[in-house]
């Protein structure tokens, strides 16, 4: 009686472990989003360009809205600011540059950012939410902005998409006095 016993905690012990490791192991434990650190920032460059300024209009208007994805100093795109030194000198064995450019009606002021990678998916998505001091809309002005982020090592092949936020800071609803919407 005494053996059938055991047999039968070793059976209970035995399901009950390979109840538990299965349900740890499933692919839906994951989280669906997995925020990967930013390995370093790169200064924001920002710039007025004047619609009179034809050519300075079409480089930008070529890099507006485009993510470059840098894993080499070669492959740096030619834009209207130029690189510092420092570029020169990322460690593109073991990090990946990501670049992104802005052409806005408004003058940028503040900036955060998000890395993530989608597990169902395996996109990664780099989130720029960035904000302006005031609203104010020149009509021949527009400001060129480079956003650039150093990420750990992208494969060739990995996709990378960017999702643009864009505000105002301290921004306290309409103005009640003006009857326009």
């Amino acid at each position: 009686m005494k053996r059938y016993f055991i047999g039968f905690l070793v059976c209970l012990a035995s399901a009950v472990l390979t109840l538990g490791f299965s349900s740890c192991h499933k692919d839906d434990d994951l989280p669906k989003e997995w925020d990967i650190t930013i390995l370093s920032y790169m200064p924001v460059k920002s710039e007025e360009v004047q619609k009179t300024d034809r050519l300075k209009v079409e480089v930008c208007k070529t890099l507006n809205r485009n993510l470059y994805i840098i894993n080499s100093y070669s492959e740096l795109p030619t834009d209207i600011f130029g690189f510092a030194e420092a570029y020169k000198y990322l460690d593109y064995t073991n990090s990946t540059l990501l670049i992104y450019y802005t052409l806005d009606p408004f003058q940028l002021d503040a900036f955060r950012y998000r890395y993530y990678r989608d597990t169902e998916d395996g996109i990664f998505h780099w989130v720029i939410n960035s904000e302006s001091g005031e609203f104010s809309y020149v009509e021949d002005v527009r400001n060129f902005t480079r956003y650039a982020i150093i990420v750990p090592k992208l494969d060739v092949s990995a996709k990378v998409e960017v999702s643009l936020m864009q505000g105002v800071m301290n921004w306290n609803g309409w103005d009640k006095d003006k009857d326009d919407f």
